[in-house]
């Protein structure tokens, strides 16, 4: 499969991503897809570097916001992979640069008080 597939796909699954990353949706859900995307990201690491990506990262920043804690700590480690956070802040960086203003104000905190104290992700151990 090549980049313009990639591309072809998740635009494809957005709304579907998107869907299942609804608060309102079960627990378990929304949790098995930041797993998912998670794994995506380490299949492909360059997976979310695109604008055409942002509203899956914009709704990650929500779930790695509410109130469960299993969701929240589930799609903090997909943010970690998703800006690539071990090698320095360019990823969260370029997501604030494209994010509008209170998303951008989100994320340089969950980046601040959370995503930099991440030392590494283990997929199996995910919430």
């Amino acid at each position: 499969m090549n980049e313009h597939d990639t591309e072809k796909y998740l635009s494809a699954l957005q709304p579907t991503i998107l869907k299942c990353m609804d608060l309102k949706e079960s627990m378990d859900v929304v949790k098995s897809m930041a797993k998912g995307l998670s794994l995506g990201v380490l299949l492909k690491p360059d997976l979310f570097d695109r604008k055409s990506t942002q509203s899956i990262l914009d709704g990650a920043l929500k779930c790695s916001m509410a109130g469960h804690q299993r969701v929240q700590l589930a799609f903090n480690d997909f943010l970690w992979l998703a800006l690539n956070v071990k090698d320095g802040e360019d990823g969260a960086t370029r997501y604030c640069d494209e994010a509008m203003f209170e998303n951008s104000k989100k994320m340089k905190s969950l980046y601040a008080k959370v995503l930099m104290r991440i030392k590494s992700v283990d997929i199996d151990e995910m919430a």
